[in-house]
């Protein structure tokens, strides 16, 4: 890539002097470029009309007179903005270096004003620029794979095909099923047959061309890819590209270990002609339509008459405060979100991961809203849904830790907090073993840490103990010490297990965050923790994270230190569910 120069720079700078020198140092490395200067003493802070996308690079001051921190202002602005300038730092502190070393999300460059000049200025504006330009051209590249894949889009895109159809445009719901999954699971294993539903959404998505049929596809099931499609000109001719697609699938099957695996499809279509039906009933029809077809031979398909439409009975809309936790596991309308641990101090290198994450999983309403799965499964209480969402969360990581797609030396690791329910779970430790087993690889997952509770681990802690040294010695799984708060719990439970982390509980954050490092129960857990890092999450805000820091806590967490984010940049998603015994 040719690199560019930068066309309009923001400084906001609260001392006038310094304020012009960087100014003259701008102007000297980039004469062709706009210098804006915003004088945060007289104007305070920006409004929230404020256009920050004018501008291609922003040099932020750290102080920013009293009460006013760069930090607070880049969290708060960067998040709402969809075009946010490529920042650089400046502090005359040096202090904040480790905090800001922190903000993956934030700054691009961090300067020290005492070591500055103008060439280490120019450098670092220019970088700032093309590593922001390059980060655009791919974000461009990646847009439409990334809606075209997206479970939360998809299903939002399901009210707009849904009126589109009552103005008399052509809209369909494709349900495209691999035959005889099971087998072919038990034949070429797990990540396998996550290869071959990525055949078929790549291929479906490439054979509706993007530009023309505006395809929307998503993992419906294991064995099943779910397709929105639009402009087609009528019933034949989609029966026609549909038959298309089946002849391509027949011709060109997939490639597994560069070898074709001959598979046959059934495929379900459902019309879209009006919201009578609603999301529910679509996919109903749909699903109903491809098992129609899956009783014919080789690759078949099947459109649902309008008239067998008509007979079901329109289903309630799904909403968030009222949500089928059954029917979105059943329908894999599950996506995990991952929330990035960053490490704040040199003992937490031990981990040996570049990148940390704990999962959470959210459910995907029908109407494509995003809704954290926690607290729906909390309020239910019902074991088996609990369950089956921790193993989605352990088959999750585990595709993507297997996916082929990271250097070894560069595997993220995750954290798993898994309910009582599956501590509990006689059949759990088989369950890991079998889906290891079904990967072909005999690989030690050091990248997984599996979060306990004090009070669960007491309640059933010889099981539960057990299993953990089952994990720990078979698959060399990590432990972590989840919601700690009281220091003799703490002693009698690592009396007990060696957990390699220990996560303070949010009220313990909070008293550590007041209180500042001399908080008593946190010098306790020092003493009873040996060896095992602290990991503080909800960290809110600048203050926040040097409290923590100072304190000696190793890991941090929250919003302000690096959102949550629906994907991994490096990971191919492993959208599926395992629900065996």
């Amino acid at each position: 890539m040719t690199n560019q120069v930068p066309r309009r720079v923001l400084v906001i700078e609260d001392d006038p002097d310094y304020r012009n020198l960087l100014q003259r140092f701008l102007k000297k490395a980039f004469p062709d470029a706009g210098v804006h200067l915003y004088e945060p003493e007289t104007k305070g802070r920006p409004d929230a009309g404020f256009d920050w996308s004018r501008f291609d690079v922003l040099l932020l001051d750290y102080r920013l007179g009293e009460n006013e921190n760069g930090l607070d202002w880049l969290r708060e602005f960067k998040t709402k903005g969809n075009k946010f300038p490529a920042t650089i730092l400046l502090t005359a502190a040096g202090s904040e270096e480790v905090a800001v070393g922190a903000l993956r999300f934030g700054a691009h460059d961090y300067l020290k004003k005492q070591n500055l000049n103008a060439k280490r200025l120019a450098e670092s504006v220019a970088d700032a620029f093309n590593v922001r330009a390059q980060e655009e051209s791919i974000s461009r590249s990646l847009t439409i794979n990334a809606s075209r894949f997206s479970k939360s889009y998809f299903y939002g895109q399901f009210d707009l095909a849904l009126e589109e159809s009552e103005k008399g445009e052509d809209r369909a719901l494709i349900l495209i099923k691999v035959d005889s999954h099971d087998s072919l699971q038990k034949t070429l294993g797990v990540l396998a047959t996550d290869e071959l539903a990525r055949f078929l959404a790549n291929v479906g998505t490439e054979f509706f061309k993007v530009g023309r049929y505006s395809p929307r596809a998503t993992r419906f099931t294991d064995s099943s890819i779910a397709f929105l499609v639009g402009g087609y000109e009528g019933k034949a001719k989609l029966e026609g590209l549909i038959a298309k697609l089946t002849e391509r699938i027949d011709k060109s099957p997939p490639l597994i270990k560069n070898s074709p695996v001959p598979i046959t499809v059934s495929i379900g279509v459902a019309l879209i002609q009006s919201k009578e039906r609603g999301v529910p009933g679509l996919l109903e029809q749909a699903e109903k339509a491809a098992v129609a077809a899956a009783t014919q031979e080789g690759n078949s398909y099947v459109i649902a008459s309008a008239a067998a439409a008509k007979k079901t009975k329109p289903v309630a809309v799904e909403r968030g405060d009222v949500f089928d936790a059954k029917s979105a596991m059943r329908e894999n309308r599950i996506q995990a979100m991952f929330c990035p641990i960053t490490a704040v101090s040199g003992e937490s290198a031990v981990l040996g991961f570049e990148e940390f994450f704990e999962v959470k999983p959210r459910f995907i309403a029908l109407s494509g809203e995003s809704v954290l799965a926690e607290p729906i499964l909390t309020e239910l209480a019902d074991s088996t849904l609990s369950r089956l969402a921790d193993r989605w969360k352990i088959r999750e990581c585990v595709g993507r830790l297997l996916s082929g797609d990271i250097p070894a030396d560069k595997l993220p690791g995750f954290f798993i907090g898994l309910d009582e329910t599956s501590y509990n779970d006689v059949n759990l430790a088989r369950w890991i073993g079998e889906l290891i087993r079904y990967y072909g690889t005999k690989k030690a997952f050091g990248e997984l840490v599996l979060a306990v509770k004090p009070d669960v681990l007491m309640s059933s802690i010889k099981p539960i103990v057990a299993l953990m040294q089952h994990l720990k010695s078979k698959h060399a799984f990590r432990f972590a010490l989840d919601s700690v708060e009281d220091p003799a719990l703490c002693k009698v439970c690592f009396s007990s297990f060696p957990f390699d982390l220990v996560a303070l509980s949010p009220e313990l954050v909070q008293k550590l965050i007041k209180s500042g490092p001399e908080i008593e129960e946190l010098g306790k857990l020092a003493a009873v923790k040996g060896d095992a890092l602290m990991l503080a999450r909800g960290i809110e805000d600048a203050n926040g994270l040097h409290a923590v820091i100072s304190a000696g806590i190793d890991l941090v967490q929250g919003d302000f230190v690096a959102p949550e984010q629906e994907e991994i940049e490096t990971v191919s998603g492993i959208e599926t569910v395992h629900l065996g015994e």
